[in-house]
């Protein structure tokens, strides 16, 4: 049996613990406000930066924690962690409790996090749902917060079958690329979820799984740049069109029989090589692409 006492000083760490993080993340969020906002309160357009120039720091294979920490430190003043080629099985839980850290700067010193790179890992699942589920416990910052400013986010080169249902939680999401996991995505519960983070503008979805008939992305109506090459996509949706953005259109190596109307006035580049599109089946006759050079 637990002593009253310890349960009691148990207690009281959690609460500590909570009201901290909430602290943490009303100080972030004030901040953000503040930065997104002019003076005449005329939101600033995000600048959209797929780079990852990253420090390189040497670790030896299994001895991960010290140079994952010092990746975390890093990234708490330069708001850019890149935990690419570790290795990894299981999302660091110490990425997600990053402000509680005593290495690096103090919370109220440290910047938001906007660029994470995870790829060429082993990852199948990140687990941010279930962090997020049991964001209560102390031990569990929620990932929504610890995310709330990420705009670019790469996972390539992993194991993934599934992504986390919060993803549309991240409204500064601009740039996602999942090329070369293991999604497959039957119920398109993957997809629906992707389409409605409205914030993206790349997405790169290229060298998975998926097969069938691509679920309307309209809900991204800022997409700017979308790769679905090497995949075995049956057609594209006409809701396409909603993404009046759109610039870039990599279709190419799936099974594609054919193109529907589509209206797209900004695209450019679109790629529909390695398909099973007939020369007569390429173009619906009322499909306007003014822009199109390749």
């Amino acid at each position: 049996m637990v002593p009253t006492s310890t349960y009691a000083v148990s207690k009281s760490t959690l609460k500590s613990s909570a009201a901290l993080r909430e602290t943490i993340a009303n100080a972030k969020a004030a901040r953000r406000a503040a930065q997104k906002y002019d003076g005449d309160d005329i939101a600033k357009p995000i600048k959209v930066d797929q780079s990852f120039d990253f420090p390189k720091l040497d670790f030896e294979d299994g001895l991960h924690v010290k140079p994952l920490h010092k990746r975390i430190a890093c990234a708490k003043s330069d708001g850019k962690l890149d935990i690419s080629g570790m290795k990894l099985k299981v999302f660091p839980q110490e990425v997600l409790n990053m402000d509680s850290m005593t290495d690096g700067p103090a919370w109220y010193e440290s910047v938001d996090l906007i660029r994470l790179n995870v790829a060429d890992n082993e990852l199948e699942d990140l687990g941010w749902d279930r962090s997020y589920q049991s964001a209560e416990d102390a031990d569990n910052p929620s990932p929504t917060d610890v995310f709330a400013a990420l705009q670019t986010l790469d996972l390539h080169g992993n194991h993934l079958r599934t992504l986390p249902s919060m993803l549309p939680n991240l409204e500064n999401l601009t740039v996602l690329n999942l090329s070369r996991n293991r999604l497959k995505d039957p119920t398109r519960d993957i997809l629906n979820n992707i389409s409605k983070t409205a914030s993206l503008r790349i997405l790169d979805l290229s060298d998975n799984q998926f097969s069938g008939p691509l679920p309307s992305l309209a809900g991204c109506h800022s997409l700017e740049d979308l790769n679905i090459h090497s995949n075995a996509f049956t057609s594209l949706p006409a809701e396409l069109s909603s993404c009046t953005k759109l610039r870039t259109l990599d279709a190419s190596t799936n099974k594609l029989s054919w193109l529907p109307h589509l209206e797209l006035p900004n695209l450019v580049n679109l790629n529909l090589s390695s398909n099973q599109i007939a020369i007569d089946n390429l173009m619906a006759p009322d499909t306007a692409l003014p822009k199109l050079t390749t």
